[in-house]
């Protein structure tokens, strides 16, 4: 059957430009393709869709309520840029970095519902099943002086998502906002941006993402 051909909805509010050449991406690009053992960096994605089913768009569907923990800072330097740089950080997870075909031609806006700032000790005790596996280590190099090892800031935020892809129920909108910053290496590279994309985030060393309404909800 021939697959089903659409005009992608239109994503509400600004949407940020995805440029192949731009600082960022080529420093997540190049982190991906430095830690796999063969480069999987690729410019465009072929759907493996079966012959029963279609490829279709689906969005604008916006979740809420995703909570962001950056170890290393106490606040964003600008929301706008972090919310530009992060949506940016996801589409290019997408459409030219992963080996995952079954979700592509993706489009984010992200918006900033709050920061809470605070250090390390203080998130533990606020939740205790999140601790990092890192935290007594950071914990005696803060008695050290390195204090920006204790520093956190939480980023409460929504993103509204527009994607196509073969499997609706397997790769939804949650699917789109958390699977670029799983498993470990996809955190690792999302650092690996921030700090290019900005000195004030040199001292970044972890992130951690959950939904704040069903927190143990993997991708």
């Amino acid at each position: 059957a021939p697959v089903e051909s659409q005009s992608p909805p239109k994503i509400p509010s600004h949407e940020p430009s995805l440029n192949p050449t731009s600082g960022f991406y080529l420093t997540v690009a190049h982190f991906y393709e430095s830690s796999q053992p063969t480069p999987n960096v690729r410019a465009s994605k072929i759907p493996s869709a079966s012959p029963s089913q279609s490829v279709s768009f689906h969005g604008p569907t916006t979740t809420e309520r995703l909570l962001m923990t950056i170890r290393g800072i106490r606040m964003l330097q600008d929301e706008e840029a972090w919310s530009v740089a992060t949506s940016d950080y996801i589409m290019s997870y997408f459409n030219l970095i992963s080996d995952d075909p079954e979700v592509l031609d993706v489009t984010v806006n992200i918006e900033v519902t709050k920061q809470t700032s605070g250090d390390d000790d203080a998130f533990q005790r606020r939740r205790p099943h999140q601790r990092h596996p890192e935290h007594q280590h950071r914990k005696m190099r803060r008695r050290r002086g390195l204090e920006s090892d204790f520093d956190i800031v939480e980023v409460m935020y929504s993103q509204t998502s527009v994607y196509k892809t073969s499997n609706s129920s397997r790769y939804d909108e949650f699917y789109v906002a958390t699977a670029p910053f799983f498993p470990r290496q996809g955190s690792e590279g999302y650092v690996a941006a921030l700090r290019d994309l900005s000195p004030y985030y040199k001292e970044v060393w972890s992130v951690g993402l959950v939904h704040v309404d069903n927190p143990h909800r993997m991708p």
